[in-house]
C-alpha cells in the first residue's frame, strides 16, 4: 500500500472525501487501489461519467472503511 506523509502532502491538507490531489495523481495512483495519507487510509475511486481535461476519469478519496 503507497503510505504518504507530511513531506508527500504539504501543510494544506485536510483529512475526509476528496478530489484527488495533483501530488497524488503524479504519482500513479489508480482507481480502487488503497493509498494511506498521514496515517489514514483511502480509497481511490474513478467517478462514472466525470473526466478531467486530457480525458482521463477524474479521482476521488474516500476514507476506506475496514471490509469495505
Amino acid at each position: 500500500m503507497p503510505t504518504f506523509d507530511e513531506d508527500d502532502t504539504g501543510r494544506n491538507w485536510a483529512h475526509g472525501p476528496q478530489i484527488a490531489p495533483e501530488w497524488l495523481l503524479n504519482r500513479g495512483v489508480y482507481d480502487q487501489q488503497i493509498v494511506r495519507i498521514r496515517d489514514l487510509e483511502y480509497r481511490v475511486v474513478a467517478m462514472p461519467g466525470m473526466s478531467n481535461a486530457w480525458g482521463q476519469p477524474q479521482l476521488f478519496l474516500y476514507p476506506h472503511l475496514r471490509g469495505g
